[in-house]
Formats: C-alpha cells, sequence, structure tokens
C-alpha cells in the first residue's frame, strides 16, 4: 500500500466514524457510540441547553 493510499484509507475511515456518530445522534440510538468511541473516552459539549427558547 503505498502512502498515498493509506491516507485515503484513513481519512476514509475517519468520514465512516463521522457518518456513525451522526446517525447515533440523529437516531437516539447511544449504543451505537460504544462502537465509536473508546471505553475512557470522555465528551464535553459545552453549557447544557434548557427549553425551547434555547
Amino acid at each position: 500500500m503505498t502512502s498515498f493510499d493509506s491516507e485515503y484509507a484513513h481519512k476514509l475511515a475517519i468520514q465512516e466514524l463521522q457518518v456513525r456518530y451522526s446517525i447515533a445522534i440523529d437516531s437516539g440510538d447511544y449504543n451505537i457510540l460504544d462502537d465509536i468511541f473508546t471505553p475512557d473516552a470522555v465528551g464535553i459539549y459545552g453549557r447544557p441547553y434548557i427549553g425551547i427558547e434555547e
């Protein structure tokens, strides 16, 4: 495998993870995230948004 092929394969793998993450969030199927993140992953998404006004 050439370095170009390797770089392309890595980029494709990242894109596939992004798609799977989006599907998990959009569908509310958070079990999908178990296959995306490592067991020690920490997610920090900013402050909570409460209510329709936010």
